[in-house]
């Protein structure tokens, strides 16, 4: 449990050991419902980590792939412009340009 709601609850005991009959029920109502929200606010916080680190996850995939990608283009890229450069025969570049 956050150490500030453990903090919360002891207060709130304490303080309901020296209230009257319908006030500590009353701090009751309102310490618990804190704790509800707190559990709550904790969860929503919790799947939203997890949701950004899952997005950091598929970004840091998506550029990698992306990297990979850009080094193929590069590599074709070079092999053709040797290609259209060189004095081979037509049927020798065809067979130089394909894609490996």
């Amino acid at each position: 449990m956050d150490p500030n709601l453990t903090t919360l609850q002891d207060t709130s005991e304490l303080l309901c050991s020296l209230a009257s009959g319908s006030r500590a029920d009353s701090l009751k109502e309102e310490v618990s419902g804190i704790q509800q929200r707190s559990e709550v606010l904790q969860s929503r916080l919790t799947n939203r980590i997890q949701e950004l680190q899952d997005g950091d996850q598929k970004w840091t995939d998506f550029l990698t792939k992306m990297d990979d990608f850009s080094d193929w283009l590069k590599e074709r890229d070079a092999a053709l412009r040797s290609v259209q450069e060189s004095e081979a025969a037509p049927d020798e570049k065809f067979e130089h340009a394909k894609v490996g």
